[in-house]
C-alpha cells in the first residue's frame, strides 16, 4: 500500500511538471527586441541614441556602458 501511494505521488508530480514545459518545436522564431515607445525628446538632438540590450529602459546620447549591467550601450537611430 505505501508504494502504491509513493509511486501515485511521483507520478502526479512528473505530471504536473512536465505540464508547464514548452516544446522547443512550437515556440515561434518573433523577435527577442522587446516593442514599447521610448521617449527619446529629454535626449540631445540628433539621428541616434546609444540603448542597453539587456535594460531598454538605459538610454543615453553618447556612447558608454549601462550603469545596471555594465553592458556596452548599442546605437539605435530615432524613429
Amino acid at each position: 500500500m505505501k508504494k502504491t501511494i509513493i509511486l501515485s505521488a511521483a507520478v502526479v508530480a512528473f505530471t504536473f511538471s512536465s505540464c508547464n514545459s514548452t516544446n522547443p518545436a512550437e515556440q515561434t522564431t518573433e523577435s527577442t527586441e522587446q516593442n514599447f515607445k521610448l521617449d527619446t525628446t529629454m535626449l540631445k538632438s540628433g539621428e541616434s541614441f546609444y540603448q542597453c540590450s539587456m535594460d531598454p529602459d538605459v538610454v543615453s546620447d553618447k556612447v558608454g556602458a549601462c550603469p545596471k549591467c555594465g553592458m556596452d550601450l548599442e546605437k539605435k537611430e530615432k524613429k
